[in-house]
């Protein structure tokens, strides 16, 4: 889907920044899939997942 890179929030805290490839953003319905898997990536908590942003 693309890469994932470590980032900083503004608060300082650790957060993963997903760049998706324009091939597939511009996909019908991709959007959607996205929004959903955001959902899912906030209900997921542990050492292993980073928290969402803003959230």
């Amino acid at each position: 889907m693309g890469q994932v890179f470590l980032g900083l929030s503004p608060g300082g805290r650790r957060v993963a920044v997903k760049a998706v490839r324009a091939d597939i953003a511009a996909e019908p319905g991709f959007r959607e899939r996205f929004r959903r898997e955001v959902e899912a990536a906030r209900r997921v908590g542990g050492f292993w997942t980073p928290p969402t942003w803003p959230g």
